[in-house]
């Protein structure tokens, strides 16, 4: 039995996943085997033989020790270890489990996961990454929405479903976070091809198209209103100044500064 209480397990699970989307990773050691104490070490082997890279193995070691657990977490790689241990664990070990695994057993008689835990999870993925608005937009939005409310995944083929995120403080650095955000997503809206946009980083007329599709998550609706009104007012404003600075192409065509061959 694990000895380790739900919240805990909660911040462990969702720390891994963050840093190590689809990975197998284990718990061992004194917090499986019943013989823990109040602040025992936890822990975690990761699994598979192939390697991890020291920059999200040092990622996820400095995130797990700078959370309110009362106790330190030791992670170790599968590939790294003696033989010894190796059979230790074997023999006593319990899997970190990740959040949609959970979500998909909790639904019984149906291979469909119940739609609050799928906007749970989404919920969750984005609150992890300081997201404060998630868009399903495109041709695939009303699909993908659909499926995130518990119906039956009917992807177009050759489709995307175009995902928008809004972040409340973009991230310093967006590479890691993409990297990130786009694994969860995509096991999430799985079998979907996800194309994941940050809205910070695109036009205010792409923006206002995403705005014209799903919001499938918000952290709050004042900050879904703050936003949308200044998309709005930023995309009508560019609408406005294209519309002059074709009138003025079109007169100065007119008027001969420009020779418009067939």
């Amino acid at each position: 039995m694990l000895d380790l209480a739900n919240d805990q397990l909660d911040t462990v699970r969702s720390l891994v996943g963050r840093r190590l989307p689809g990975r197998e990773v284990r718990i061992f050691g004194s917090r499986v085997t019943g013989r823990a104490r109040l602040h025992s070490d936890l822990d975690l082997v990761i699994m598979g033989s192939e390697p991890v890279s020291d920059l999200a193995l040092a990622e996820l070691r400095a995130d797990l020790e700078e959370s309110d657990l009362p106790f330190r977490v030791d992670v170790i790689t599968w590939t790294g270890i003696p033989k010894s241990l190796r059979e230790e664990i074997e023999r006593h070990h319990e899997r970190l489990r990740p959040p949609l695994e959970i979500a998909q057993d909790s639904c019984q008689d149906s291979d469909m996961i119940p739609a609050r835990d799928r906007q749970e999870v989404l919920g969750e993925i984005a609150r992890r990454h300081g997201a404060g608005l998630v868009y399903l937009f495109g041709s695939q939005a009303e699909a993908g929405s659909r499926y995130l409310r518990g119906g039956e995944a009917a992807p177009e083929s050759g489709s995307d479903l175009d995902i928008g995120v809004v972040f409340v403080s973009p991230p310093a650095s967006a590479v890691p976070v993409y990297g990130d955000l786009y694994a969860e997503l995509t096991g999430l809206f799985e079998p979907f091809t996800v194309d994941l946009v940050f809205l910070h980083e695109v036009s205010a007329l792409f923006r206002y198209e995403a705005i014209l599709g799903e919001c499938a998550y918000a952290a709050s609706d004042a900050f879904q209103e703050e936003f949308e009104e200044r998309t709005i007012k930023q995309a009508a404003d560019l609408k406005f100044k294209k519309r002059i600075f074709d009138e003025e192409v079109l007169e100065a065509i007119r008027d001969g500064y420009f020779e418009v061959k067939p």
